[in-house]
């Protein structure tokens, strides 16, 4: 009996409890204020820290530069993360659509600078956080979504990506030690040492290690990324890639 209603786009969020393999019909009527605001309690300004929370994890993330500063189990009190992450950094990247001979991207890099910071939803149902980010002409759009009966966090990503001859990249730092890399596979996963070469692999990769006393992991599930990579205790995955067209090892301008 709970829903909550964007003021914006006039939109209603609601759980719906469907059977197996079943359906479920649900009215939705426009009488009366439509349950809670969804927007109710969002943070615009220029905050320390903004905080996405439910009964199952506490993430936390920098007011000034948008990294992801703590994931944090609430039921086993784990920290999963060991220092900043999740901040688009762009590297060099002379090479060709092949990459020949490459094993990873470990060019000059930098880091995006962050342009705003916003809590967009503080709901009942869910949460969430937008960022936006820009270097030169690109410009970078995450929002994290926290949902109350979930205990993993979502994000979509809009990138307008302008940067010649460069990779995308993100890193999830984990507190994990003594770490093995996984990587999915067609009907099952691969397991993979833990240099940082970029690995293939298909909807998602995993670093695991010891936590706290006990054994855990961290694990990115993407809908259109292929390309991941561990470096000791740190995930890797690449979001875009603007490199030359099979220019096959000659000069990028020419």
């Amino acid at each position: 009996n709970q829903s909550e209603t964007y003021l914006e786009e006039s939109a209603t969020l609601f759980e719906a409890d469907l059977p197996p393999f079943g359906y479920a019909t649900y009215w939705i009527y426009g009488k009366g204020n439509g349950g809670a605001r969804i927007n109710d309690g969002a943070q615009n300004g220029q905050e320390a820290s903004y905080i996405l929370e439910n009964p199952y994890l506490r993430a936390e993330f920098d007011g000034k530069s948008g990294a992801a500063i703590s994931i944090y189990d609430k039921r086993s009190g784990t920290e999963y993360l060991s220092k900043p992450s999740c901040r688009p950094v762009i590297i060099e990247d002379n090479s060709d659509t092949w990459a020949h001979n490459l094993k990873g991207f470990y060019g000059k890099s930098s880091v995006a600078e962050l342009v705003s910071i916003k809590m967009t939803e503080n709901g009942i149902i869910r949460k969430a956080i937008e960022l936006k980010y820009a270097v030169n002409r690109t410009v970078i759009l995450h929002t994290y979504y926290l949902y109350r009966n979930e205990d993993f966090l979502r994000v979509a990503v809009k990138i307008n990506y302008n940067e010649k001859n460069t990779v995308l990249k993100y890193f999830i730092n984990s507190a994990l030690s003594d770490t093995a890399a996984y990587y999915e596979i067609p009907f099952g996963y691969v397991r993979k040492n833990c240099e940082g070469q970029e690995q293939p692999a298909l909807r998602w990769a995993c670093v695991y290690g010891s936590a706290g006393g006990g054994q855990a992991g961290i694990a990115v599930c993407c809908d259109s990324k292929s390309s991941y990579s561990v470096q000791e205790n740190t995930l890797g995955f690449i979001g875009v890639r603007n490199s030359v067209f099979a220019n096959h090892h000659a000069k990028p301008d020419s």
